[in-house]
């Protein structure tokens, strides 16, 4: 019986630790709020940077990074192996600059997250084309004068919007969105 006990202590033990079940209290005696910032909340911020840019304006976040798109062109390279009936695949040329950002012990990396063509559709990474030079991690202090990443849309465009996202080590979210004329 007191086997079973003991066995039941752990798992209440174990249970509350895992869950957060229990009694904490900070000093002034106020309920403590999880941090939360909405994407308006971080880019308002004036170290966070701007919402929107355009081609060759660059995204400085002071002390952490740099980030500038240099180019957006098409191409008729395509992936006969994807399964993705985009209309057109451009390549985005962008450069950047790690002025001081680490996140959980690691380097700068970018890549962009999101393309959304002329009519307002949302479009896709189109990854599996492999057109270097690639984007890749940088440590403090370095740069990357060119990345390419490709991306996919749905409508032929001559103006796009590209979208770059990244967290950091307090897991803010900085994001930043480059309207760029598409040379074909």
């Amino acid at each position: 019986m007191k086997r079973n006990n003991a066995v039941i202590i752990a798992s209440l033990l174990v249970f509350s630790l895992t869950f957060g079940i229990g009694c904490s209290s900070n000093d002034n005696g106020d309920e403590e709020k999880p941090k939360t910032e909405t994407s308006e909340e971080v880019d308002s911020d004036e170290n966070k940077g701007p919402k929107e840019l355009k081609l060759g304006e660059t995204w400085e976040v002071p002390g952490k990074w740099k980030l500038t798109i240099n180019s957006v062109t098409t191409t008729d390279m395509r992936n006969e192996n994807l399964n993705l009936d985009v209309e057109e695949v451009v390549v985005v040329d962008y450069s950047y600059e790690n002025l001081g950002f680490k996140a959980d012990s690691s380097g700068l990396y970018f890549a962009p997250y999101n393309i959304v063509d002329e009519t307002g559709q949302v479009g896709e990474a189109y990854y599996s084309l492999n057109i270097p030079p690639f984007p890749k991690e940088i440590p403090v202090g370095t740069r990357l004068d060119s990345a390419k990443s490709a991306l996919g849309i749905y409508n032929p465009s001559n103006e796009v919007k590209i979208g770059f996202e990244i967290y950091d080590d307090d897991f803010n979210a900085y994001r930043v969105f480059f309207n760029c004329p598409v040379e074909k």
